[in-house]
């Protein structure tokens, strides 16, 4: 996902994304049309990953929660971004795959991921310009 995203491997990053989200998205083509237009303005200096990684378990799928901590320029403007991935797997088999955690508000929640614990507190996801 690193390499990806700092590489401007956008097609990559959207085969790794949560089916359910990539389908409410528009599809994969539409998405990644989307996804190119908007990161034009972007260039990531710095992705990490920190751990621990967070483990939870649902009725139907295992969630893993990533924090990031990511420095882009977005138009111009140097950001600091402390975020994480939420990485899903069915419990019926498959790989893992990922959200974007900045995205995921209560509606988005409850609409994908019933099954997550309702006592699990996410992350809290910070941006703040850097001088």
């Amino acid at each position: 996902m690193k390499t990806a995203m700092t590489t401007g491997d956008y097609a990559t990053l959207i085969d790794l994304m949560y089916k359910p989200v990539v389908q409410a998205g528009g599809g994969k083509d539409a998405l990644l049309g989307l996804t190119k237009s908007m990161m034009e303005q972007v260039t990531f200096n710095s992705f990490e990953s920190t751990k621990p990684y967070t483990y939870y378990t649902g009725n139907d799928n295992d969630y893993v929660v990533v924090n990031t901590h990511i420095i882009m320029t977005v138009s111009g403007q140097k950001m600091d971004s402390t975020s994480f991935e939420m990485g899903i797997k069915s419990h019926n088999g498959g790989g893992w795959e990922y959200v974007d955690g900045a995205g995921i508000k209560p509606a988005m929640r409850a609409k994908f991921f019933p099954d997550l614990p309702k006592d699990v507190v996410l992350p809290e996801v910070k941006h703040k310009p850097v001088n």
